[in-house]
């Protein structure tokens, strides 16, 4: 059994943050009204969508996965294709390591890089000791794990982590072995069910996983159920859900989890 350094607060807390950049908020929206908020950044581009906010002890930076109101209108569809074909882009792999192999799914990289100069420019206007948090729910993940890399291997910012909900696969294993070596804090959590999370299995793969849902093994669950639960449980409102659900049930604080660099299993215990 892990003990991880992270608490249900934290968990619900960044949720909500992952799950409210899909509304591009401002400053009036009631989320904030109960909190210490000192500012709020939004940056986007023709694709993406991540949201700096700054409270009085933490920056969080929130990415935005692929979201299905672009499909209102057909220069929005068009868009929401777009989109959804460049998550195939994974070819060249990204060689930014001393081993010199493909360590990252090229698209999700390149998410991290366009918005790579507008949070520069944040972080030098920022309390350097201030902790920094980087989330995301699907493809907003990957460039959440990569700026929180960046982080700590370029900028030293150690006093950071990154919480991800159904984060796809986006690291080959000298990936997963340089997080290792650097120390990241990367907590993935994905609902037992979630297809998205185990695609491609064999190239590309996560830290390590933390399952908040469990798969039941159920004969009578034909394929289409599989697939059925696969996107349901990917759903931002799914994880929402199956958080909250495992949050007041004080007495199941532990997780099945599985390290993708050893291929073990093990339990990881939240507070």
């Amino acid at each position: 059994m892990v003990d991880i350094k992270l608490n249900y607060a934290d968990i619900i807390n960044m949720w909500q943050l992952a799950d409210l950049v899909y509304e591009e908020p401002d400053t009036d929206h009631h989320f904030f009204k109960n909190n210490d908020i000192i500012g709020l950044v939004p940056m986007q581009n023709w694709l993406d969508y991540c949201l700096a906010i700054e409270y009085k002890n933490v920056l969080v930076f929130s990415f935005r996965g692929t979201d299905t109101k672009d499909s209102v209108n057909e220069k929005e569809y068009i868009k929401l294709i777009r989109r959804w074909s460049s998550n195939l882009t994974a070819y060249p792999l990204v060689k930014d390591g001393p081993w010199g192999k493909g360590m990252f799914h090229h698209d999700m990289y390149n998410i991290f890089l366009r918005f790579k100069p507008d949070i520069s420019h944040i972080l030098r206007n920022v309390d350097p000791q201030k902790q920094i948090i980087t989330l995301g729910h699907s493809r907003g993940g990957p460039p959440a794990v990569y700026l929180h890399r960046h982080l700590i291997k370029n900028l030293k910012i150690e006093n950071s982590k990154c919480i991800t909900f159904g984060c796809p696969r986006h690291m080959t294993g000298a990936g997963v072995f340089e997080s290792r070596m650097l120390g990241l804090k990367v907590f993935n959590f994905i609902n037992g069910y979630d297809f998205v999370t185990r695609i491609p299995k064999k190239l590309y793969r996560n830290e390590y996983d933390i399952y908040l849902k469990r798969i039941s093994l159920n004969p009578f669950n034909f394929w289409f159920m599989w697939i059925y639960k696969g996107i349901k449980n990917h759903l931002q409102k799914d994880y929402a859900k199956t958080i909250v659900k495992r949050y007041i049930d004080y007495s199941n604080r532990y997780f099945d989890a599985y390290d993708n660099n050893y291929g073990k299993k093990f339990i990881v215990k939240i507070k």
